[in-house]
């Protein structure tokens, strides 16, 4: 996990250390704490059955309620949501009852792209989506995701398989969407 540190601080001043976090003081120490970060960066290339518009249409629409279509217990906030990015919270369950606050920030770039900047208790990642077409009605989606733990450590496989198994929840509800509508 980590290395905790204590340095005594009499004088009443802040210590700080670079790389490492201030844990609030007891009595006149500080508690700082380092800890070991790992990055891992995955690679996924799905094709989906839908075409190019609704696919980047669907993936862009945040809503509070995506987090169902995965069964996740965590939560989504829409705080800003416009052509060119949206901006969500993600409160999840943490091990001590408290919920992990994290932040999404996504750029948009309408029918080629968009970037994520995700800034949480547990994590940061990046990740790039880029969407081609493919034909009439089959687009691939690409991600590109760098994430950096702050609580665990995970390989790249971890993620590789978290990502996807996300991903497959995600793309049956897409294409079941898509279906449905092509149906009418």
């Amino acid at each position: 996990m980590g290395k905790f540190r204590v340095l005594s601080n009499t004088s009443g001043q802040r210590n700080y250390v670079p790389g490492f976090l201030e844990f609030p003081k007891l009595n006149s120490i500080s508690l700082l704490f380092e800890h070991a970060m790992s990055k891992r960066t995955v690679r996924i290339s799905r094709i989906i059955n839908a075409p190019l518009r609704f696919t980047y249409d669907w993936w862009t629409d945040y809503r509070d309620t995506d987090m169902q279509i995965i069964g996740s217990k965590n939560r989504r906030i829409i705080l800003e949501k416009t052509k060119n990015r949206a901006i969500y919270a993600k409160l999840s369950p943490g091990d001590n009852g408290m919920p992990m606050v994290g932040v999404n920030i996504v750029t948009l770039k309408p029918y080629k792209s968009w970037h994520l900047d995700y800034f949480g208790e547990e994590c940061d990642e990046i990740g790039d989506y880029t969407i081609t077409k493919l034909g009439r009605s089959k687009t691939e989606l690409s991600l590109v995701f760098t994430e950096t733990t702050k609580i665990g450590d995970h390989t790249a496989k971890d993620v590789e398989d978290f990502v996807n198994n996300i991903w497959d929840h995600y793309l049956e509800a897409l294409e079941k969407e898509y279906a449905a509508r092509a149906s009418c």
